[in-house]
């Protein structure tokens, strides 16, 4: 049911071609944005970028240690961080792109019944302490807390820019985030809760 789930909200990633990473266009403190606009790196924007790129590559480490464990291969728990992985891709072209030059499959409601669905999927399997946790059960429930902070961390720079440069076409993604942070918690902690049922 949850490998059904997972594969039929499935996308490819973007393909892109380029001679050299190194191109020295940022020396000079300046960047590109999707449509070649230059803008400076502390740009709330930019803040914005760099926390997705800081969050999803936590969400890689976490994934590569979710494969060696078993109980979370059943419940393809890397293959939705996969999947979550590629709308990221969409996610920051949307914020990099002008509101009237969206890049293909954007974050949509459906994204977000997508996540409901899987936390939905674990919550039927978790009891939930009614406590603060303490994060640092185990090594992987920790890197899943730490991806999950600065998910919350990118939230939080969404709605900057939403509120002060009016990116009112952020709203769905910031929801997207909202709802992300929420499942990788759940994450974390049937992780813990199958790391004490040992």
């Amino acid at each position: 049911m949850v490998y059904n789930l997972i594969r039929k909200h499935m996308t490819n990633s973007p393909e892109i071609t380029f001679d050299m990473v190194t191109t020295k266009g940022g020396d000079k403190g300046n960047t590109s944005l999707y449509d070649g606009t230059r803008v400076p790196k502390n740009d709330n924007l930019i803040h914005f970028l760099g926390t997705m790129d800081t969050f999803t590559s936590f969400l890689g480490l976490a994934k590569a240690k979710t494969n060696q464990i078993q109980f979370l291969r059943s419940e393809e728990v890397a293959l939705f961080i996969e999947n979550v992985q590629q709308r990221i891709i969409y996610l920051n072209g949307m914020a990099a792109s002008p509101h009237d030059k969206k890049p293909g499959n954007p974050i949509v409601e459906e994204d977000i019944h997508f996540l409901e669905e899987f936390e939905k999927s674990l919550m039927e399997k978790l009891q939930l302490n009614p406590q603060f946790i303490i994060q640092g059960m185990s090594e992987l429930s920790a890197t899943y807390d730490v991806a999950r902070t600065f998910c919350r961390e990118a939230e939080r720079r969404i709605v900057e820019l939403i509120f002060d440069q009016n990116r009112r076409d952020l709203q769905t993604p910031q929801k997207f985030l909202n709802r992300l942070a929420d499942v990788i918690y759940i994450i974390a902690r049937f992780i813990d809760q199958n790391y004490l049922e040992k």
